[in-house]
């Protein structure tokens, strides 16, 4: 099983909370609207990640399907079954096209629900 999603950051990350001794207040700089969005997408299987990718900004069907093509299918191996939440982009024919020629399945999670917590 390949499991795939996708997380988004921005290279300003900083920290929330600090230390300081005792009775003094933890002081420190947080940059203001510097750095940029940035997507990464990695598949994970047992054997560990594979196939990331960053781009900037977010995913929309067309990066997606790209990603499929170019990154994950040439490292999917026959037989494997692709697992997808349910992102717009990931419901693409083209995409489980390009995954079935590959000798793959696609699976999609369900829905989310609350109940399931």
């Amino acid at each position: 099983m390949v499991f795939l999603d996708e997380c988004g950051f921005n290279t300003a990350l900083t920290r929330l909370y600090g230390r300081a001794p005792s009775h003094q207040r933890a002081t420190g700089q947080t940059p203001r609207n510097w750095g940029k969005n940035q997507t990464l997408i990695c598949a994970l299987q047992a054997s560990g990640p594979f196939a990331p990718l960053v781009i900037e900004g977010a995913v929309n069907g067309t990066i997606f399907e790209w990603y499929i093509r170019e990154v994950l299918c040439p490292a999917l191996t026959p037989g494997q079954m692709a697992v997808l939440d349910n992102l717009s982009a990931h419901h693409r024919a083209s995409v489980k096209q390009l995954i079935e020629e590959r000798g793959c399945t696609l699976l999609f999670l369900p829905p989310y629900t609350h109940e399931l917590h």
